[in-house]
């Protein structure tokens, strides 16, 4: 990241002031920690004062005083004319708030992610105490693929809903970032080329960014077309990143036409995709939208799913579903990360899956 804008810093800062006394030093501290933290990275030119002041509704004079501070710790560097540049830091984590965005300012309304409080269906069903413990307290609690109990219960989930699955063809995550990073790293190398719709979910942005990858858009009419996907293949991508049932953040369905030719252009061109079926089911029906599971080889079908839009993202529990061989190449994979996801967790959406349909009203 070379410079932030006004509007973006002020998404980073978040809710800085509180109550604070000084609000020079509370916005010195403030963009401290993002330095501190790799949000903002050595070299990152910092925006005028005039325009952070407007986007804090604070005076210059307030910008300015924080600045001086910011310089005097060593942690910036300015030059009349040139502006401010961050002096210190880590390489860099740039997610245009993301994380920020988390973090429960009760000033704000972020319309800029979908993360929501727990359902009603997952308040009742975790207020009852957790069984079911004892087989799992003689082991060493590490299970890279899952819980077979929670695999067999995404798979009976899953095909009750339409996409047939086995347990094999499960592996259990922290959540659905995880999934797309486990698929990603499994199908890429360094500098390798994805296509993805455009606009599509900034998580799966963040994830090719870290995993180093080239990113080709593909604008989309109703959803993705196939004859741009077709043309974008010659360039020989190594994957194809997309989302045909909801659609974030657009909230498009693909039209069935369009989501059976698109998997006609990737199974001829064996060309292996990555589908974020984590909106799938949030429809005003009920019932959750079709995916490309049943339409493209399954050998080259490798999808990723989440209970945080159903339920509760605090869970932590998402899963990716593929063919055994691929499952079992990311459980050795994951392996390396964080080498299971939590017992307790895992049980507790045993649980909550049962209480799906309930959720979907």
């Amino acid at each position: 990241m070379d410079r932030v804008s006004a509007p973006e810093l002020a998404r980073l800062l978040g809710d800085w002031a509180g109550d604070a006394a000084c609000l020079p030093g509370a916005l010195c501290d403030a963009l401290t920690e993002l330095v501190d933290l790799g949000f903002l990275p050595a070299g990152c030119l910092l925006p005028p004062q005039r325009e952070l002041a407007s986007s804090l509704a604070i005076s210059r004079g307030t910008v300015t005083a924080a600045l001086e501070r910011l310089q005097a710790r060593g942690y910036s560097t300015s030059r009349r004319g040139s502006g401010t540049r961050v002096r210190c830091g880590r390489s860099g984590i740039h997610n245009a708030g993301r994380l920020v965005s988390l973090s429960h300012s009760p000033s704000l309304t972020d319309l800029s992610t979908g993360a929501l409080p727990a359902s009603q269906a997952t308040r009742e069903a975790l207020l009852t105490g957790l069984s079911g413990w004892d087989e799992y307290l003689d082991t060493d609690g590490y299970f890279p693929a899952g819980l077979p109990v929670l695999r067999a219960a995404i798979a009976q989930h899953l095909t009750a809903s339409g996409v047939d699955t086995r347990p094999e063809q499960i592996l259990v995550t922290n959540g659905a970032q995880q999934a797309t990073n486990l698929a990603v790293r499994s199908l890429h190398s360094p500098g390798d080329l994805v296509l993805c719709d455009d606009p599509t979910y900034r998580g799966a942005l963040e994830v090719f960014a870290s995993a180093g990858l080239r990113v080709e858009g593909i604008p989309m009419r109703s959803g993705l077309v196939p004859e741009l996907v077709a043309k974008a293949i010659r360039r020989q991508p190594r994957s194809l990143y997309c989302q045909t049932s909801i659609h974030n953040p657009t909230g498009q369905r693909m039209p069935a036409v369009e989501r059976r030719a698109l998997a006609e252009v990737v199974t001829r061109a064996g060309l292996p995709v990555i589908e974020d079926c984590c909106s799938w089911d949030l429809t005003l029906t009920g019932v959750p939208s079709r995916t490309l599971a049943g339409l493209v080889d399954p050998e080259l079908l490798v999808s990723c799913w989440t209970m945080s839009k159903l339920f509760w993202g605090g869970l932590r529990i998402g899963w990716v579903r593929a063919a055994p061989e691929r499952v079992r190449a990311m459980a050795e994979l994951r392996k390396g990360w964080d080498l299971a996801s939590s017992v307790p967790d895992q049980l507790l959406a045993v649980r909550l899956l049962a209480h799906a349909p309930k959720a979907r009203r």
